[in-house]
């Protein structure tokens, strides 16, 4: 197997946390996960693609290991616009969702990252809209920044106040490095 670290090492500035703090993190996160799910009756967990899909394999891992079998579904959004730069305008792909069944429900929303919050705030929104009794966050990484609108994770395996751009765990670069099995900061 290729390390990506190598091919890409111009890119790779330094790594922000390791392999073993990740897994630890998604340790966290899960254990915390499995409270929500067990203690609650109506939960539904959502997770976002295409950046979170390797989070959520490690939190359902997991979770199966801990004996809980729940499905968690993914959602489509988009705020990039094949840029590095966030976009005002959030694209959430809901179609399949069936709203009737979200009536009353606690949702848990998972991500890699907090960031400015902004499509996640909007994904929050649309399922209070659409009548969950609440909206509950947990992120790989939150980066713990002053956003433009109110929001912050329930949960966060990891936190960080550094502003440069971050890849591996499902975080990308311009499409390249979500593959790292660590969180390394860009050049």
């Amino acid at each position: 197997m290729m390390d990506v670290r190598e091919n890409h090492e111009e890119l790779v500035e330094e790594v922000l946390f390791t392999e073993k703090q990740v897994q630890q993190a998604a340790d966290r996160c899960a254990e915390w996960l499995r409270g929500i799910i067990q203690n609650q009756s109506c939960v539904l967990v959502f997770y976002m693609l295409e950046g979170c899909r390797r989070f959520a394999e490690m939190l359902n891992h997991r979770l199966l290991r801990a004996g809980v079998d729940k499905e968690l579904i993914p959602i489509r959004t988009s705020s990039y616009n094949e840029t590095t730069q966030c976009s005002e305008v959030v694209k959430i792909e809901d179609d399949h969702i069936q709203k009737d069944q979200l009536q009353g429900r606690t949702i848990v929303l998972i991500d890699d990252i907090l960031d400015t919050g902004g499509t996640m705030n909007s994904v929050r929104k649309r399922m209070l809209e659409y009548g969950a009794d609440k909206v509950q966050i947990c992120v790989l990484l939150e980066r713990e920044i002053e956003r433009k609108v109110n929001i912050k994770a329930d949960m966060a395996g990891l936190k960080t106040q550094r502003a440069e751009y971050l890849a591996g765990v499902g975080l990308d670069y311009k499409g390249m490095l979500r593959e790292l099995p660590y969180i390394a900061v860009i050049e």
